[in-house]
């Protein structure tokens, strides 16, 4: 048995961001704000701002490796000016590696930049109707906040809003 590595993207990685996230469309299109056909034309450009941030933001992205597969993905970004929300998105293991912890080890992966940049909350939305992604949040410690909302424009798929603290409101973050 392969062990799973999950680690910060680099720049370089910007192909397998683009084919992760690329199966990710394809394979759940109603767990994402956004549709393959939007994405499937960015250039490459496009695929590096998913490390080196996007334009008022700050950002991280994570991977998972299964050997010599990419078997996940996952982005934290804060808006900036910074607030102390910080938010969780684009989140998607492979079907055929999911229930190994894959998705938690990348939610604390993200939890823990989150907390490095003075995050107070994590917070994410996910499909009402997908029952294992809400439970994976809730034993990751997200709470629902009651807020609903459409995926996206003209989409009859409603999310939830969950939300994960951090740390105490308002404690300053040493940040080294």
């Amino acid at each position: 048995m392969t062990s799973i590595e999950v680690r910060m993207a680099r720049e370089e990685d910007w192909r397998t961001i683009r084919d992760l996230r690329l199966r990710a469309l394809i394979d759940a299109p109603d767990a994402f704000g956004s549709t393959h056909q939007e994405e499937r034309e960015k250039d490459e450009v496009a695929w590096r701002s998913w490390v080196i941030g996007w334009s008022g933001a700050e950002q991280v992205t994570v991977l998972a490796q299964d050997g010599d597969a990419w078997v996940g993905l996952a982005v934290g970004l804060r808006w900036k000016p910074v607030d102390d929300v910080a938010h969780l998105f684009a989140m998607w293991v492979d079907g055929a590696h999911r229930g190994r912890g894959i998705g938690v080890a990348m939610v604390e992966a993200i939890a823990e930049w989150a907390k490095v940049t003075g995050a107070e909350t994590l917070e994410l939305r996910v499909t009402e109707a997908n029952a294992p992604a809400v439970a994976l949040y809730r034993g990751a410690s997200f709470v629902d906040t009651g807020e609903r909302s459409t995926l996206r424009e003209g989409s009859p798929v409603m999310t939830m809003t969950m939300r994960r603290q951090l740390r105490p409101p308002g404690r300053a973050v040493d940040r080294g």
